[in-house]
């Protein structure tokens, strides 16, 4: 049965734990028509408590409304089993969504609350999962947003805690993916170790803040603090991949070569598009040229 009730009177207590916003698509369609489907909850203490719907309610309240329409259930399931079901396809998407609705319906760490939730157990899981809640609602919504796992996230505690909160704030001006977040963390980590930098040392040497004001996209932004990091971390790698960038640069070769960056693995890769017999006859006059062949010499004896 759908009813009316003022606003106040809806509680989002069970649900306080995900990340819901004002959806700008709902938002449109809530001003237009208005809530179509109901608010569904359960009566406790003279409260409706919302266990599905509390987007709807965020964009009421946006919108100024005095009243919404909602529904109430009286289920067999316990209320967390309850919002379990009813929120699956949330939980299954986010592993943080998972250590919070755990943490706040107050659930054991054990085997069996675990693997219904597909996460692995282990003795020291209740500490790993006390330090990442620990985290401010920032950081918690950083790693939802990224799609880090537990294991992933559980990494992230080994790196400074200083660069991880540095980062994650200026993460609009970088826009970090999961694996470069967790490679300038450990790169970060590593030099302040290596070299007992303080952190603003370090920003201030591999070009942070000039970076941040120049006017530069995010993603480019990050392409060349990478690189400066990466050069203060492994400076003979970058010294050789410079030579070997240089010495490609000035090949007269109608193709790309290219070769491993981690110089992990060895040789060169020739690639080249052919459109006649000209232009393999072109490739194979180039590749015979002897100064050609004294460039790919070199660049394979540096990889």
């Amino acid at each position: 049965m759908c009813n009316q009730a003022h606003i106040d009177y809806f509680n989002d207590q069970f649900l306080s734990w995900k990340f819901d916003s004002c959806n700008k698509t709902l938002l449109d369609s809530i001003n237009i028509n208005g809530i179509l489907t109901p608010i569904l909850t359960i009566a406790v203490n003279n409260q409706y408590v919302i266990v599905d719907g509390r987007q709807r309610l965020l964009v009421a309240k946006s919108l100024g409304l005095k009243s919404v329409p909602y529904s109430v259930i009286e289920p067999d399931l316990t209320t967390s089993d309850l919002i379990k079901s009813l929120h699956s396809s949330d939980l299954d998407k986010s592993t943080i969504y998972k250590l919070r609705y755990l943490k706040h319906f107050n659930i054991p760490l054990d085997n069996n609350s675990l693997s219904k939730l597909g996460l692995p157990y282990y003795s020291h899981i209740k500490k790993d999962v006390d330090r990442i809640l620990d985290l401010s609602d920032d950081a918690q919504r950083f790693l939802h947003d990224k799609s880090f796992s537990l294991k992933e996230m559980v990494n992230l505690l080994h790196y400074s805690p200083a660069a991880f909160d540095r980062l994650l704030a200026d993460d609009a001006y970088f826009h970090f993916t999961k694996r470069t977040f967790d490679e300038s963390l450990s790169i970060i980590t590593a030099l302040i170790k290596r070299h007992s930098f303080g952190l603003d040392d370090l920003l201030t040497q591999t070009n942070y803040l000039n970076l941040i004001d120049q006017s530069i996209t995010p993603q480019q932004r990050q392409k060349k603090w990478l690189d400066d990091i990466r050069s203060m971390a492994s400076p003979v790698l970058r010294q050789t991949q410079q030579s070997i960038d240089s010495i490609i640069a000035e090949m007269a070769l109608p193709a790309v070569v290219t070769y491993d960056r981690t110089l992990e693995n060895t040789g060169v890769s020739i690639q080249a598009n052919f459109t006649s017999v000209d232009d393999i006859n072109l490739l194979v006059t180039s590749l015979s040229d002897d100064s050609v062949q004294q460039q790919i010499k070199q660049v394979m004896e540096l990889t």
